[in-house]
């Protein structure tokens, strides 16, 4: 039980990493081309399905096909992707990308987003945990050409930035990177887990319906 924990948190933390990765280049770009910058985004996902990391909004969508004790996977998950998080945020604040108008604007990113109200919050976060988990679940159809699958994740996760939808672990980097932790900021962090694991039920729900529908 140890070293399925300890691996489980180890891949979390690979998966924080590869987000906040996808999260600087975004950070980077987007002052001057914000489609460019979520497309770049886009690697961070890839990358954590190409070597089967462990990111909480792309596997808190199958929590029903499990056992109870799972819920602790996810758990283990959430921390280690905010772990892998804010050791890049951290990393990245002793080099050069960490300038004056890359903070600027990771701040005006975290104010843009706490301005927003708990149930807009909320809605955002649901929709976002929508697109995840179709581009998740995209890769485990095996009727699929693999050029499908690659366009269902960077087109999945491009919409989903540049519609500012809320996504818990992108936005655990950006809030530390903005240096902007707060009380307030802890409770929207669960407020969009909650909404991210509700779009994803959402998406899954419609998928064993319309399987079930389909096969009866």
């Amino acid at each position: 039980m140890f070293k399925k924990y300890l691996y489980l948190s180890l891949m979390g933390i690979a998966s924080g990493i590869c987000i906040a990765i996808g999260g600087t280049v975004y950070l980077s770009v987007a002052p001057t081309s914000k489609i460019m910058g979520a497309f770049l985004f886009c690697i961070g996902l890839f990358i954590i399905i190409c070597y089967s990391f462990a990111l909480f909004t792309g596997r808190v969508g199958y929590v029903f096909e499990k056992k109870w004790t799972y819920i602790i996977d996810l758990v283990i998950m959430w921390f280690a992707n905010l772990i892998g998080t804010v050791i890049v945020a951290l990393l990245f604040q002793q080099t050069r990308f960490f300038d004056l108008a890359f903070q600027n604007y990771a701040k005006a990113v975290v104010d843009a987003k706490a301005s927003e109200s708990w149930y807009g919050v909320l809605i955002l976060a649901i929709f976002c945990g929508m697109l995840v988990h179709l581009a998740v679940h995209t890769q485990k159809i095996k009727e699929l050409h693999p050029i499908f699958k690659i366009v269902a994740i960077f087109g999945c996760i491009s919409v989903f930035i540049l519609c500012g939808f809320e996504h818990v672990i992108a936005d655990m980097y950006y809030v530390t990177v903005a240096k902007a932790w707060s009380f307030k900021w802890v409770g929207y962090l669960l407020l969009i887990t909650l909404g991210n694991s509700i779009g994803a039920w959402i998406i899954w729900g419609f998928d064993k319906i319309a399987t079930r529908l389909k096969n009866s």
